[in-house]
């Protein structure tokens, strides 16, 4: 059974259409993963980019905002969108694919924020920011519905780190990799911050194709079957070595 699976995938990784349709790709600013001014885009714009390539599509990627991004690829003007996490309302309106990578979610607190947010389960009171598309995760949701803490939702991440410097906000949350990248580049160190040793969550991002888009379940297959190619010939841990050499993944 595993032979006659791996078969097919390999069949599905090897076949080329003849009509090369165009796969227009688009994501957002999402240091160091995704974003317009990165090297090659980022490691999840040149991973995703690079599996259709390797397929044999012409490959375009677009930068937009989270939210429009995901509006555009659900309305058809973008074949796919990537990174996102999983929730039940995409999962509605979208194929998944097999996760890019998975990485655990941290709480970054400002040093001005009371001393005892040390802890998830110590966050009560908290101004947490975050912007437009992007997912909350469980123990946020249930801090939410427990009126815990407030939730500031903003365009762009950016402007949660500019708000904590301003103490309008107390704490974001995101991986290690990419809470670090941001807070360093809009606060310009880490100083006035800490990253809470205990993770709320850990998280697998995804390319999504809607399923409206004609034959998005056949792309995705046949992504995934590359993805997999790729992660069992090393190249796709060279890919992300390259890019995040301090990166655990």
């Amino acid at each position: 059974m595993k032979q006659t699976s791996w078969g097919l995938a390999l069949l599905l990784a090897c076949w080329t259409p003849g009509w090369a349709e165009e796969i227009r790709l688009v994501t957002g600013e999402f240091a160091p993963y995704s974003g317009e001014s990165l090297p090659n885009g980022g490691v999840m714009t040149e991973l995703v980019s690079g599996i259709f390539q390797q397929l044999g599509y012409p490959v375009s990627v677009a930068y937009l905002p989270w939210k429009r991004g995901y509006q555009k690829t659900l309305s058809g003007t973008f074949s796919a969108t990537f990174p996102y996490s999983f929730n039940p309302e995409r999962a509605r309106e979208m194929h998944y694919s097999a996760p890019l990578r998975s990485s655990p979610v941290h709480l970054f607190v400002h040093v001005a924020a009371p001393p005892s947010a040390t802890t998830a389960q110590a966050l009560q009171g908290l101004r947490l920011c975050t912007a437009l598309g992007y997912n909350l995760f469980p123990p946020i949701e249930e801090a939410l519905k427990r009126q815990l803490i407030e939730l500031i939702t903003v365009r762009e991440m950016d402007s949660c780190v500019r708000m904590m410097e301003n103490r309008r906000a107390d704490a974001i949350f995101l991986s290690a990799t990419a809470g670090w990248h941001l807070i360093e580049r809009e606060a310009g160190s880490r100083r006035n911050y800490r990253m809470l040793s205990t993770p709320i969550h850990t998280v697998r991002e995804y390319l999504l194709v809607s399923k409206r888009y004609p034959g998005g379940a056949e792309l995705i297959e046949r992504f995934n079957a590359e993805l997999a190619r790729q992660i069992d010939s090393g190249r796709y841990r060279q890919l992300m070595d390259k890019h995040l050499p301090d990166d655990t993944l």
